[in-house]
């Protein structure tokens, strides 16, 4: 079995995105009992109840190779947060899929902290996990699938992706081409969703320069 790709830690112009330290727990728990910052969930947080999150989140990190990055300021090392890739709950619409979620300190809003780092977000689900993800959920029957992929394009809401695959479908060799186009609201939401492809009958690898 193939290990996930591994998004240990990013950088954007102003942030750090990384894996969870014991230092985090402290400031993290602090904004989870905020009742300002955690207006839109149920209730604050009490410190296990934080402490129980960085764990589950950390263990997602361990599962999947990817997760909700602790943010940090660059220029200072300050922890503020986090945002990043999140598996939707089993209780919710859209559950089994993935979400960009994010949750700051109050200090650190209208800094467009968070929107610096989904973007960051939005180009590891694209380039790096989202579309190896489509392709695997739609070809789940298909045997002896390899797939390349181009670098993601993330702006304005908006993502679009090169992908490349060759597999087997009942004895017939097929190799599909194409780029799937996404659309977000203000939240993170997929909101708009296109494929474009072509396909040959016969297993062809990506020609130089692709």
């Amino acid at each position: 079995m193939t290990e996930p790709a591994r998004f240990d830690a990013l950088r954007t112009d102003r942030l750090v995105m990384r894996r969870w330290l014991e230092s985090d727990r402290v400031p993290f728990a602090a904004l989870s009992a905020d009742p300002q910052t955690m207006r839109f969930f149920p209730q604050p947080l009490d410190r296990a109840a934080s402490d129980a999150l960085v764990d589950r989140i950390e263990t997602w990190f361990d599962q999947l190779g990817y997760g909700l990055w602790a943010l940090e300021l660059a220029r200072t090392g300050e922890f503020i947060g986090f945002t990043g890739i999140n598996p939707m709950p089993d209780d919710v619409p859209g559950a089994g899929g993935t979400e960009i979620g994010w949750r700051l300190a109050r200090h650190a809003w209208h800094h467009g902290y968070a929107t610096e780092a989904a973007r960051a977000a939005l180009t590891v689900a694209f380039d790096g996990v989202g579309v190896r993800r489509y392709l695997a959920g739609n070809f789940l029957a298909e045997a002896d699938i390899e797939c390349w992929f181009g670098p993601a394009v993330v702006s304005d809401g908006r993502a679009a992706v090169e992908w490349w695959a060759s597999w087997t479908e009942q004895g017939q060799e097929l190799t599909y081409a194409g780029v799937s186009v996404l659309g977000f609201d203000d939240q993170g939401q997929v909101v708009e969703h296109r494929d474009y492809d072509h396909h040959i009958e016969r297993r062809q690898r990506p020609y130089a320069g692709w």
